[in-house]
């Protein structure tokens, strides 16, 4: 049963309540599954999208997902920082190492994978939401994370220190897979498969 539009939570019974928020859960599943497979896609080309957010991430017809980089768009987000050259870093999103070494890899876009799912989780929660970015500087080198929301082990896992430590998007796409088709066995994956591409970006912006 769909979520029951026009009724506010208080309204709902307690059925109700629970398929809405079995839809949620399933559909936020399949989103993650879907970012996970456009990401894996990149990984195994040799890119590295180095600002993967929730923001960059565009709901198309029938839920199907494409994660997209809009270059533009870094300088009116209001979590950014600048760097000493003057660049907009989307630093709550941002790896450690690419944090405090500059370095990107694949490996960081996972831990930027991590932190989606914590927007998706909190549907739509700022990440570090009580943190200046000076802070989080600080606190990530001390082996802080953020709260725990639900499917918070498959986060953790995205932001080990070691990157080495983390998974792979080939590995995430088969643990969401797992978790969706437990919870929902029927559900047919190959609907959202490989018939659209999942990364758009602007020609001028292919060249950084």
């Amino acid at each position: 049963m769909p979520p029951v539009i026009g009724k506010k939570d208080e309204d709902l019974s307690s059925d109700e309540k629970y398929e809405e928020e079995s839809f949620r859960t399933k559909q936020l599943f399949l989103f993650a599954w879907q970012i996970a497979k456009g990401m894996n896609h990149l990984a195994e080309n040799s890119l590295v999208h180095r600002d993967l957010a929730s923001r960059n991430v565009l709901v198309g017809h029938d839920n199907q997902i494409k994660v997209s980089d809009f270059g533009l768009m870094r300088q009116i987000y209001e979590d950014v920082s600048s760097s000493a050259k003057s660049k907009k870093l989307p630093v709550k999103w941002m790896a450690p190492e690419s944090l405090y070494q500059g370095l990107y890899t694949t490996k960081s876009d996972v831990w930027s994978f991590g932190v989606v799912l914590w927007e998706m989780a909190t549907l739509g929660g700022v990440p570090y939401p009580a943190l200046a970015n000076s802070e989080l500087y600080r606190l990530l080198d001390t082996g802080y994370r953020m709260e725990r929301p639900d499917i918070y082990e498959l986060m953790t896992d995205c932001w080990k220190e070691e990157l080495r430590s983390r998974p792979s998007f080939f590995q995430l796409i088969e643990r969401l897979e797992v978790i969706m088709q437990r919870d929902a066995p029927y559900l047919d994956l190959n609907k959202h498969n490989e018939g659209h591409p999942y990364y758009n970006v602007p020609p001028e912006a292919s060249g950084d």
